[in-house]
């Protein structure tokens, strides 16, 4: 095997300097990461849960439990080896046990199935992950009517493939 040698001085002023503004970036992107998955802001929550309804990223575990539990859906879980987590839902609903399925689909599923951001960036997220691959997506539309402009976009952006 080949060793490439590097020149790269990991103490010299310009690589600390690259590396501290890439971990500032890092950071920034965690923040955003944690926002989306916590549905939104803090008045966007309590706004959507005062109408008894889920978050967002949990109505979607919840589809995605009932979804999974059936075997045509299971070719997506194996990609990933979660066959089982299919076959135990499976398992869950023939025996009439619909409480314990809650929490089957983890947050590492979920990041690796469900494409996620906010309204400005999410066109290219689902265009990124499925271009080519899928003719129609899913787009859940939200109960507020103060997002309509930025869904329109959205929708637009997913039309025009951007």
């Amino acid at each position: 095997m080949a060793v490439l040698k590097s020149a790269v001085n990991t103490r010299s002023a310009e690589f600390q300097a690259n590396a501290e503004a890439m971990r500032k970036l890092v950071e920034d992107l965690r923040r955003q990461v944690d926002r989306v998955r916590e549905g939104g802001g803090a008045a966007a929550r309590e706004k959507h849960v005062a109408r008894g309804k889920l978050l967002p990223r949990e109505r979607i575990r919840e589809l995605l439990t009932f979804l999974y539990s059936t075997p045509a859906y299971w070719p997506t879980l194996e990609l990933f080896g979660w066959r089982d987590v299919g076959e135990r839902l499976h398992q869950l609903t023939r025996e009439g046990r619909w409480a314990d399925m809650k929490g089957a689909i983890t947050d590492e599923m979920l990041d690796a199935l469900v494409p996620q951001g906010r309204y400005e960036e999410i066109a290219h997220v689902i265009t990124t992950w499925y271009g080519g691959l899928a003719s129609s997506v899913t787009f859940p539309l939200p109960d507020d009517p103060t997002c309509d402009a930025q869904v329109r976009a959205a929708i637009a952006a997913l039309r025009e493939g951007r």
